[in-house]
Parts: structure tokens; C-alpha cells; sequence
């Protein structure tokens, strides 16, 4: 099992005799002629072209790259022609899918102008474009937005990444990177630049040895910030073994609690006590920032548009300008909220010695849901990588209409949040039920118990009952259900294998 570390860096020193500078400058020229090429070719109709057949279907199936390099012309460069014309790729292509599916929204909206609900432009661009690649209902509602409050009528070219991705040249012109030999935390790239050929530079990693102090350096990503430094996007690969476990914790995502988790031993049938989400520490602190943020850009928007019924349209734009910089700082609070969510709940797997079960939520996105459980589970699922414990995504229906004790069907109370059970009148929080179903699911078929299987049981005869009563037919002495024509042993086999293969589909992951 791989996992990954990545961490930006923009100090480096190089070897004697070697201006450390001078070689900044070399690789900021580089970048800069990355960008100048770049913007060229995403202006080009070549590049509109290839967005027009991703649509219709043509998308790489193989490597990017090599996908790319077919159909894009090289571009003439002084230094490096073969390798700067791979890593001109490589960005070009990263957004080709992006500015299809732009292209794609806004010809839809077009053909369909008075259209403005998302599920409906969504609906329209999947039946036109069937083989093209799917927006989610986010960026739906944002062409919406473009569409019909800003007036855009057509999609806008992408932003120039102007990168410089080490990782697809060949070895001549970035041999290697590595760590030095006297000290781990001392990363090594090997890379030629125009003015002084092949130089070794090297950076200084963080003083983390867990996370950085061992694994496989790979070839940086070499970029411009925003203040004209050049930065190195540095990824450790590290290699670990999945723990052999059948533990299983059961992890449900919610907004009113951002997580519930009971852990589930299939062996021992043993139910932990519930987990819940820890405040205290930075969690708490993140939040209240967040939401301060948040309170102070809504102060913001609603002082702009005061300036603008009195005609101050300059301090209108100045108050707007500090909102969208103060929401972008709510937003990166928001992500560094994710992290610290999804850090929690590996931290209680790793203690339990459990793999990880959460809901296939993927349905979401195409009800419009703005809730960012997507970020959490990629965060739960790459941190739960360095602890060698596996992520298993199980089907979310009826996870919390689904008695955990007996499999019967649940009536929430939404006040008080408590669930009932029909069938065997078990109450229970329905979050708490909710993880320990969710739990259950990821276990084999084997763990249920034969309390669980024979409340099913009478659940479905119940069913059957009543809607024979409800449908008064003419039914056969040996078999009760109408059009039965075996035995009473038949009828208990065939009811018992319905009910196993019930169990089969509620226990298998997805």
C-alpha cells in the first residue's frame, strides 16, 4: 500500500562554486517560458478542438501524455526541447477535461436559456453528451451563475499553470532526487538549467521524521508563488503494510455532528461505545475562527451594498475586494477543519486496531448537496494509508432507518433524534445506529447474528401477511402465498435463502 506526503519549499542552497541566485533566476526564466507557451497554446483552436472531441467521446484512455502528445504540435523551445515540450503537455492536458465540460455547460444553456435549475441542466448535458466527461452539480451552479447574472456566454480558457513537473523528463535533464546521506530530512534534486548545466540543489525537509524523515523522494514539481519565488512541490513516497485485521469501524459523516463511529469486532460480536467528534484543541479553535470569518465577510457584502444605493461605488468594490479575501480564508480554515476530522477519526481506528467503513456518498453531489463530504473521506482515506488500515465505502441507503440490532425498519424522531425499531422496539441515537449499520455492512455475511436473521424473517411474513389481507386472493393450504404450489419445507427454504441473500447485499461492500 502507497501513501504520500507532500511539502512546499522554497529555500534551497546548491553546491559549492554554484550561485544559489543565479540558479533561481534559471528556473524562474524556465517557468516563465512554460507560462508564455502555455497561454499560447490554450488560445490555440488546436486546444478548442481536442475539448470539442473530449466531448464527443475522444478521451485518453491510456496515458495522459502520451494521449496529448499525438494531437498537440511542439512547441518550439531554446532549452530542453523534448522535455519542456513533455511537461507543456502535461499542464495543457491536466485541464483539457475541465474547459470540455465548461464548453459543454454553457452550449446546453444556450439551447436551453430560460433553464435554471441545476438538475435540469445536468439532466440536458448528460442526454447531449452521454460519452463526455460529468460535471458535478457544484460547478453546474456555478455556469448558472456565469450564465445568467455575470452574462457569459461562452466558456472562459483556463488558467496558466506554468509548472515545471520534474517527474515525466527523462533522467539526462533531471537525473535524480534523493536524500543525503549524513542527514534524511536533506532532499537532493538533480536538474540542468540553462546557464550552469547539471546542479545539485538541496532542500531542507520538515522536522518531522514520522512523516518525512523516511520514504522515496521523488522528482519536485518547480513553480512561481504569488511573490516571484520559485517553489518546489516536494511528494514522499512511502510504502506500508496493510494490517491484517477484522475489526471494522463504522464512520458516519453528518452536518449536525460532524462524526459518529462505533467499532465492531465480527468475531467477538462486541460493540464499542460510541466515538464522537473532540472540540477541544485546535478543532475548536478552527471552528470559532471560521466562523468569525465567515460572520465578517456577510458584514462586509451587506456594507458594500449599502455604499451602493448611496452611489459609492468605489468603497462598494473595496468592501467587496476584503469579503472575498476574508472568505478565502474561511474557506482554507474550512479544509485545515476537514483534516483535523478525518485526523480524529483515523486516530480512534488506530487505537481500535480497525479498518475504516464509510457511506458511498457519491449520490450527493447529484442532489446538489454543498456539503463537503467528499474532502473528508479523501482526507479520511489518504491519512488512514500511513497506518496501513483499509477504507471501505458501503451503500448509504437507509443506514439510519435501519435497526442495527434486529435489521428492522426505524422511525426517527427528529426532535429528539432517537430511533425506534418496529419490529423489536430497540431505541437508539440514530447517528450512533446509524455508524453501527454502517459497520455491520462492511463485515461479512457470516457475522450477523441468528437473533438478526430471524427478525428479518418475520419481518418479510409479516409483509406478506398483510398484504394478503389488504389483497384477498385465493391461496393454496400447503404454501400461504399465492401461486405457490410446493411444499411447507420448500417454502421455508426459499424464504430462508431470500432472507440470506437480504443479508448478502446489506453485508457487502461496495
Amino acid at each position: 500500500m502507497r501513501c504520500y506526503d507532500a511539502v512546499t519549499r522554497h529555500r534551497f542552497t546548491t553546491e559549492d562554486g554554484v550561485n544559489a541566485d543565479l540558479v533561481s533566476a534559471d528556473l524562474a526564466q524556465m517557468v516563465s517560458w512554460m507560462a508564455e507557451a502555455e497561454r499560447e497554446v490554450l488560445a490555440s483552436a488546436e486546444f478548442h478542438d481536442l475539448a470539442l472531441q473530449a466531448l464527443k467521446g475522444d478521451r485518453p484512455t491510456g496515458s495522459l501524455n502520451s494521449w496529448g502528445r499525438k494531437r498537440l504540435s511542439r512547441y518550439d523551445f531554446s532549452f530542453q526541447k523534448y522535455n519542456m515540450n513533455e511537461m507543456l503537455t502535461t499542464n495543457v492536458m491536466s485541464t483539457l477535461e475541465l474547459y470540455s465540460m465548461s464548453v459543454g455547460l454553457f452550449q446546453v444553456m444556450s439551447t436551453h436559456p430560460k433553464e435554471s435549475k441545476p438538475e435540469k441542466i445536468l439532466s440536458y448535458y448528460r442526454s447531449t453528451y452521454p460519452k463526455a466527461p460529468q460535471p458535478t452539480s457544484g460547478m453546474v451552479r456555478a455556469h448558472l451563475i456565469r450564465f445568467h447574472k455575470k452574462g457569459e456566454k461562452k466558456a472562459s480558457l483556463p488558467g496558466v499553470s506554468a509548472k515545471l513537473n520534474l517527474a515525466v523528463c527523462d533522467t539526462f535533464f533531471a537525473p535524480k532526487a534523493f536524500r543525503g546521506e549524513n542527514d534524511p530530512l536533506n532532499a537532493v534534486v538533480q536538474l540542468r538549467t540553462p546557464h550552469h548545466g547539471l546542479t545539485s540543489i538541496y532542500l531542507r525537509l520538515p522536522e518531522n521524521k514520522s512523516r518525512f524523515g523516511n520514504g522515496r523522494v521523488c522528482r519536485p514539481t518547480i513553480r512561481l508563488n504569488n511573490k516571484g519565488q520559485v517553489v518546489f512541490d516536494i511528494t514522499i513516497e512511502h510504502e506500508t503494510q496493510q494490517r491484517d485485521t477484522n475489526r471494522v469501524i463504522g464512520v458516519d459523516l453528518g452536518k449536525v455532528e460532524p462524526f459518529v463511529a462505533t467499532v465492531i469486532d465480527p468475531e467477538t460480536k462486541h460493540r464499542s461505545a460510541p466515538y464522537h467528534v473532540r472540540y477541544k484543541g485546535r478543532l475548536g479553535t478552527l471552528v470559532e475562527k471560521e466562523q468569525r470569518r465567515r460572520d465578517l465577510a456577510s458584514h462586509l457584502y451587506e456594507r458594500a451594498d449599502l455604499c451602493d444605493r448611496y452611489n459609492r461605488t468605489d468603497h462598494a468594490d473595496n468592501l467587496r475586494t476584503e469579503a472575498r479575501r476574508v472568505s478565502a480564508k474561511a474557506t482554507r480554515i474550512k479544509h485545515e477543519i476537514s483534516q483535523c476530522i478525518a485526523s480524529q477519526v483515523v486516530e480512534i481506528a488506530d487505537q481500535n486496531d480497525s479498518h475504516i467503513s464509510l457511506e458511498n456518498l457519491s449520490w450527493l453531489d447529484a442532489k446538489g448537496g454543498r456539503w463537503p463530504h467528499a474532502e473528508i473521506q479523501n482526507r479520511i482515506e489518504s491519512t488512514a494509508k500511513r497506518y496501513g488500515l483499509k477504507v471501505v465505502k458501503v451503500s448509504a441507503k437507509d443506514t439510519s432507518r435501519t435497526c442495527s440490532h434486529c435489521g428492522g425498519q426505524v422511525s426517527n424522531n427528529s426532535k429528539t433524534r432517537i430511533g425506534s425499531c418496529a419490529t423489536c422496539g430497540f431505541s437508539l441515537n440514530r447517528d450512533v445506529s446509524a455508524s453501527r449499520e454502517i459497520a455491520l455492512r462492511a463485515t461479512s455475511p457470516s457475522s450477523r447474528s441468528r437473533e438478526r436473521m430471524r427478525s428479518l424473517l418475520r419481518q418479510r411474513q409479516e409483509k406478506r401477511s398483510s398484504a394478503a389481507t389488504r389483497q384477498p386472493k385465493p391461496v393454496t393450504a400447503l404454501g400461504g402465498i399465492q401461486g405457490h404450489t410446493g411444499t411447507s419445507e420448500s417454502l421455508s427454504e426459499a424464504t430462508l435463502m431470500m432472507v440470506r441473500e437480504n443479508l448478502d447485499s446489506r453485508g457487502s461492500s461496495t
